[in-house]
């Protein structure tokens, strides 16, 4: 028999398939499409029957990895990209989805090599440069990660999670209003984007337009209904903006899943703390399935809020029990705390804390406030200074003292009496807002107590509203110019609509009450904007001996948004402005005005509510007197004092101090 000659393939023809690939590439084949129609688990099951006849095939166990890493099987997901490398080191994609898992790992610096390498095997492969942003992001590197993803959108225009990325990575380096318009050019290319609109969410929350950052959160969790991060973010930008009806949509959107969605479950104990229901409030943290730490640690939280001290004290000794150095526990009781025999302990507990151990700067910073807090009620008063002194220290917060009187000066410039007589009649005749403010710890919690204590009144507690509605008058007014210089360019119909926007505000809070109470201190900066809107609203100012409450702000952990709290002078330059900003709206506001001092209230209770809820224009009711009893959550940092009868060592508090105040009484001009 004759040899069959060989045959020599021609050039460019395709070289037969191997016996048993043809198999492979139908099961791979098979398997892409299980996956684009949704059934991971049928597709899962036919790559392990491949592998099991061609173990190593680096395909198989790619696409595996994949499906592991979208299960959130993450420690899966990298060992099967790394035995598929091992089979293919040249796949550019490959390399790139093993950076992504290793981003959601947090191993940041791995994953940089990774993306490195899939960039050099591919310039421009989409997500790689967003990829290699994502680990500087994590690193905290913003600056760095931002010319990441702005090369990605130049490689990759269409990129949409490179435009999200560099948005947020904006927002990180305090550039918010490059962020926006990052976000909103990104959210008119891309307008069904889900990660596109949840970053547009955060940047119009961090800039202060809410509205808009709910809006965006709820286009997000309609174009993603399973995923649940959208609609946990709209409410909790609901619940800062005290919307509550808005925080409820969002969590109703969530409830059924809440044996599953513990996060989902604590906002609920937000909202229901917000309206007062403290029952609703618990029952919702044993809905969200926490181990008994956690548990009895929101459980304190929630009856201290409603002023149960003792069984809030209880909780927090059950955490102590089971971890005895957690300084959330330590910190929570020493807040509750009344001088009882927990006292020692806890200042034993947390020295030793700050001894023995290295916490990080945000912990030490609360160690130092508790602990200023536990030696001032114990009468140590220099132990307690030295450790508030410590903590504003350390918080390392800057107060540009000429940009906050800078911005007093526009205000009574723009807000001038002429300006009110032009207005009369505008906005809303509504009598319904009853504003209490002043400076933080002037007494506005006890206030809004005393008439909460009210049937007619529903306490509202601390309403974010003005303070962010400001930031978007230029924008919706359209005149070009910033607040409050804009307000002057506003017409009679947008002022209605403004003022409308509160009262619905207010409806959701309660629909019932005849007075609904807005004791955010901080808008006594914002009493141009409300008698622009409210002319007939009634104000309530708390005022306080400047001393007392100056120094009582200098004892308080505020966050970074007080600035002015951290240093004495800086201190009495922030209450030099406020006095010179209220004299103004005294001699300018066509609203009702009422000056409400802290020192009468304490020398002569009953005159002075009965005044104020005279001044509410409401008949006198006996449970006025008793509002350290009502039944209602309390979430300022005078939780303890609040729930006390009226007490009068609040009152020329600043002499146990006097030696270490001499920056703050120059700064004051002298003591009255």
């Amino acid at each position: 028999m004759s040899k069959r000659p060989k045959t020599t393939p021609r050039p460019g023809a395709r070289r037969p398939t191997p016996p048993g690939r043809a198999g492979a590439e139908a099961a791979l084949a098979q398997a892409r499409q299980l996956l684009r129609q949704g059934h991971a688990p049928q597709a899962e099951g036919l790559l392990r029957q491949l592998l099991a006849r061609q173990p190593g095939d680096h395909q198989a166990l790619h696409m595996l990895g994949l499906i592991a890493h979208q299960a959130g099987r993450l420690e899966q997901a990298r060992d099967l990209l790394d035995q598929a490398l091992q089979g293919n080191r040249r796949d550019p994609q490959l390399w790139l989805n093993f950076g992504n898992i290793l981003n959601s790992l947090r191993a940041f610096e791995q994953a940089e090599a990774a993306f490195r390498k899939a960039l050099r095997l591919r310039a421009c492969i989409p997500g790689g440069n967003s990829g290699l942003g994502m680990s500087h992001s994590g690193r905290g590197n913003h600056r760095e990660a931002s010319v990441c993803y702005r090369r990605e959108i130049g490689c990759n225009p269409v990129f949409a999670a490179g435009h999200a990325n560099l948005g947020l990575a904006c927002l990180e380096l305090g550039e918010e209003e490059e962020a926006l318009r990052v976000l909103e050019g990104a959210a008119r290319r891309f307008p069904d984007n889900v990660q596109v609109l949840e970053a547009l969410g955060a940047a119009a929350v961090r800039g202060g337009d809410t509205g808009g950052g709910i809006d965006a959160y709820r286009r997000a969790a309609t174009l993603a209904p399973r995923r649940l991060e959208a609609l946990r973010n709209m409410a909790t930008a609901a619940l800062i903006a005290g919307r509550l009806a808005e925080a409820e949509e969002a969590l109703v959107a969530l409830d059924g899943r809440r044996s599953v969605d513990p996060q989902g479950a604590l906002l609920w104990v937000k909202l229901h703390l917000a309206r007062g229901e403290i029952e609703h409030a618990l029952e919702a943290v044993e809905a969200a399935g926490l181990e008994a730490l956690r548990r009895n640690l929101y459980r304190g939280y929630v009856l201290a809020q409603a002023g149960r001290f003792a069984e809030a004290g209880a909780c927090y000794r059950a955490v102590l029990d089971e971890d005895p150095g957690l300084g959330a526990a330590l910190n929570a009781l020493a807040m509750i705390s009344d001088g009882d025999g927990d006292q020692a302990r806890l200042i034993g507990e947390l020295e030793r804390m700050l001894i023995a151990g290295e916490p990080e700067a945000g912990e030490r910073i609360g160690l130092d406030f508790s602990l200023g807090r536990l030696y001032d009620r114990a009468g140590l008063y220099d132990q307690a200074f030295s450790h508030y002194a410590a903590g504003n220290r350390r918080k390392g917060l800057r107060f540009d003292r000429a940009a906050y009187a800078d911005r007093t000066d526009r205000l009574i410039e723009t807000f001038g009496r002429g300006y009110f007589e032009g207005r009369s009649g505008l906005g809303s005749d509504s009598e319904r807002p009853l504003f209490v403010l002043g400076t933080p710890r002037s007494g506005t919690t006890l206030t809004e107590q005393v008439l909460a204590s009210h049937s007619q009144v529903f306490g509202a507690g601390e309403l974010s509203h003005f303070g962010l509605l400001i930031h978007q008058l230029e924008e919706r007014i359209g005149c070009g110019a910033a607040y409050p210089e804009c307000i002057g360019e506003a017409a009679p119909g947008q002022l209605a609509e403004l003022a409308g926007e509160y009262l619905a505000l207010l409806d959701t809070c309660d629909g019932a009450a005849r007075r609904v109470v807005d004791k955010m201190p901080g808008n006594f900066r914002h009493l141009g904007l409300i008698a622009s809107l409210f002319p007939n609203a009634r104000i309530v100012h708390c005022r306080r001996n400047p001393l007392d409450a100056c120094l009582s702000i200098y004892f308080q952990n505020f966050n970074d948004s007080h600035a002015y709290a951290c240093d004495l002078e800086d201190l009495g330059f922030f209450y030099r402005e406020y006095q010179r900003l209220m004299a103004h709206w005294e001699r300018v506001l066509p609203n009702p005005l009422l000056a409400f001092d802290y020192e009468a209230t304490v020398a002569g209770t009953e005159a002075a509510a009965r005044a104020l809820i005279e001044f509410a224009g409401l008949e006198w009711e006996p449970d006025c007197l008793r509002f350290q009893e009502t039944r209602r959550a309390v979430r300022t940092a005078s939780i303890w004092q609040v729930r006390q009868a009226i007490y009068t060592s609040s009152v020329e508090r600043w002499r146990h101090y006097e030696a270490h105040l001499g920056p703050l009484i120059t700064a004051l001009g002298g003591v009255d």
